[in-house]
């Protein structure tokens, strides 16, 4: 990882170095969480909770985390209310910071809801499928 990042430049020139680099990168984390699976760590089992909680609701984080912060940077740009956002500018003063933790806040919020409407009721789904998918041995034709 150190000679991944180190040698950036290097490993960016051609386009297939840029892959391999990339492949590297993705299997050593791949690498770092299943060493970490069972790990007895006692700060990893104290958040224990609060990741399952979180992971809860990954999908739809992920889902429609980056149009909710569109949208709500947009309307914020559009209102006047923070005008520079348009220009690319990043949080360096207060109400730039308070803007993109009110935005996380705001995505977070929508996603976890989003979750309990549909990631919440995955399984009536699976026992949809599975009454409809099960093998028809024993039923007559």
């Amino acid at each position: 990882m150190i000679a991944v990042r180190t040698y950036q430049n290097v490993f960016d020139a051609d386009a297939t170095l840029r892959f391999l680099k990339n492949y590297w990168v993705a299997a050593s984390f791949c690498w770092l969480l299943v060493s970490m699976r069972h790990a007895a760590s006692k700060p990893l089992e104290r958040v224990s909770g609060f990741n399952r909680r979180m992971a809860d609701f990954s999908f739809s984080l992920y889902l429609i985390h980056f149009p909710t912060a569109l949208f709500l940077l947009s309307a914020a740009h559009a209102t006047g209310w923070f005008p520079k956002i348009a220009e690319g500018y990043g949080p360096t003063d207060g109400a730039g910071v308070s803007l993109y933790l009110g935005v996380m806040a705001v995505v977070y919020l929508l996603a976890w809801a989003f979750s309990r409407q549909t990631e919440a009721r995955t399984w009536l789904a699976r026992r949809w499928l599975r009454r409809r998918l099960q093998p028809t041995a024993g039923r007559r034709a």
